[in-house]
């Protein structure tokens, strides 16, 4: 256990992360599992996100080594403390897996990897800033979840849930492919801070202070988010579209989100000094419809 079954294990996250993975010391072993102590996935020149853990807990079938010559591992993550920021292109997370791996006597592949009462600090918009701030930091506590690995690590499939230190709940939902970065990303949010809406994905309306309820499906890749759908309930929201000189502020009602196009449906706000219902449509290559 201590001197091949644990640093196979160290070296095969390593190797699949393409990312210097520091497993702690193990602390306990049985016939289907492990345990290690404090972990580590330190930043790197080219990319600061990391993450530190308290423990890792490694499950296994033992049975599978003898008749599959494979060996599944579902990773459990301890209190992990995880910081990712937002890349030139706009990614949140740009993942090198390696697929397939090479030939040996016995083939390790990460099965699923949970999060347990983690916390994390996503850090949006890092090419316009000098450095993290409040104003461009999201904070969430309380993360619970899973990622599942699928198609020889081709496909992660993953369902996340945590609570914003700035109120209300959040929910993400979906499917990531490593190797083209494209997403789908189901996203659910109650009492939801706007403006940490509009850092956590780029909206064609930018959205400022008051609570959202939200159901949306965000269709992303690389470089731009190709397509928005669901709804969005607004309460004392401000909301600036950038077709229009002023911003809508104290808005109460429902965005629609139809691909490119975003419907307001009798929204009532202020837009400056006049009060109004505001209903129509706003697209994000620049046409309104209001």
């Amino acid at each position: 256990i201590n001197e091949e079954l644990a640093p196979l294990v160290a070296k095969n996250l390593t190797q699949t992360f393409n990312r210097p993975v520091q497993i702690g010391r193990l602390e306990r072993f049985s016939l289907n599992g492990l345990r290690f102590g404090a972990t580590s996935v330190p930043a790197t020149p080219t990319d600061p996100d990391r993450v530190a853990v308290e423990a890792v807990d490694v499950a296994f079938n033992p049975l599978q080594v003898l008749f599959t010559r494979t060996l599944k591992l579902d990773v459990t993550l301890v209190n992990p403390d995880v910081y990712i920021q937002q890349d030139a292109q706009g990614r949140w997370v740009a993942l090198n897996i390696a697929t397939g791996g090479k030939p040996g006597p016995v083939q390790i592949v990460l099965d699923r990897l949970y999060l347990r009462n983690g916390k994390a600090k996503l850090v949006s918009n890092v090419t316009q800033i000098e450095r993290p701030t409040p104003q461009n930091t999201i904070a969430i506590a309380s993360i619970d979840g899973v990622a599942k690995f699928r198609n020889n690590y081709q496909l992660i499939q993953f369902d996340l849930d945590g609570q914003p230190k700035t109120g209300g709940t959040l929910g993400l939902q979906g499917d990531f492919r490593p190797k083209t970065g494209q997403a789908e990303v189901n996203i659910k949010t109650q009492n939801f801070l706007a403006s940490d809406l509009t850092r956590l994905i780029k909206l064609p309306l930018n959205l400022q202070g008051g609570r959202v309820n939200a159901e949306l499906k965000a269709n992303l890749t690389p470089k731009k988010l190709t397509g928005l759908y669901g709804t969005a309930d607004l309460n004392s929201v401000t909301a600036q579209a950038n077709q229009l000189p002023q911003p809508f502020y104290n808005s109460q009602g429902r965005l629609r989100f139809q691909g490119t196009e975003v419907q307001l449906d009798n929204v009532s706000s202020s837009y400056g000094k006049i009060p109004a219902i505001a209903s129509g449509s706003l697209n994000t290559k620049g046409n309104y419809n209001l």
